[in-house]
C-alpha cells in the first residue's frame, strides 16, 4: 500500500488511488502430513488496484483488490492413488489495512490488517477453499512530483483451513511478498 504523508510544504490529500505489482513466495503449513506426499511451493506474481484514505497525519486506511498467479502444488493420496492439487493458481485477493507512520520518519510505515484470497475454480484445484488471514508489513514512501512509489515487504498469515475435501490434514496458506505501489 502506498501511503501519502504530506511532504514539506504540501497539504495532506484525503483520498489517493493507485496500482500495485509484486512477487511473492507461498508457504503451506500442515497440521500433520498423513496423506500429503509432496508440496511444491513455487513463487507467484500479483497485481491490482488500491484506494487509500488518510485518517490523520499518522494513520491511513488502505483497501486493495488484485489478481494473483501461484504455481504451488500438493500431491496427496495413499497406496496407488494420488491426487495433484494446484493451490490457488489464480485467485482474487483483497485486503484492508491500517497504516501507521511513526513520528521519527514519516517516509517509513508499518501496517496490519485483514486479507482474503478467493481461488478461481480450475480443473485441478476445485476443492481448495478460500483463505482468510492477517496482513503484516513494513514499507517506505518515495515521493515524486506527481505520484509516490512505495515498496513494501508484506506477510500474509493464513488462519483459515484451505484443505481439499479428500484429506484430513488442515492446510494453511502463508506468503511473503515484495510489492511496489504507485499512487497519484
Amino acid at each position: 500500500m502506498a501511503h501519502s504523508q504530506a511532504t514539506p510544504g504540501k497539504a495532506l490529500k484525503k483520498w489517493k488511488a493507485g496500482v500495485f505489482v509484486g512477487l511473492f513466495q507461498p508457504y503451506i503449513v500442515l497440521d500433520n502430513k498423513k496423506k500429503v506426499d509432496k508440496i511444491d511451493e513455487r513463487g507467484g506474481f500479483t497485481f491490482g488496484s488500491l484506494l487509500e484514505a488518510n485518517l490523520n497525519k499518522r494513520f491511513s486506511l488502505t483497501a486493495k483488490a488484485g489478481i494473483s498467479f501461484d504455481g504451488t502444488t500438493i500431491q496427496m493420496g495413499g497406496g496407488c492413488v494420488f491426487f495433484d492439487y494446484e493451490v490457488m493458481p489464480v485467485s482474487l485477493d483483497m485486503s484492508l489495512d491500517i497504516i501507521y507512520h511513526p513520528p521519527f520518519d514519516p517516509m517509513i510505515y508499518i501496517f496490519a490488517g485483514a486479507g482474503y484470497k478467493n481461488p478461481f475454480d480450475t480443473e485441478y484445484q476445485k476443492d481448495i477453499k478460500s483463505s482468510m488471514g492477517i496482513d503484516l508489513g513494513i514499507g517506505f514512501n518515495k515521493f515524486l512530483k506527481r505520484f509516490a512509489i512505495s515498496p513494501e515487504l508484506r506477510y500474509f498469515w493464513g488462519i483459515s483451513n484451505i484443505r481439499p475435501v479428500l484429506t484430513e490434514d488442515a492446510l494453511y496458506y502463508h506468503s511473503i511478498a515484495l510489492v511496489i505501489n504507485i499512487k497519484g
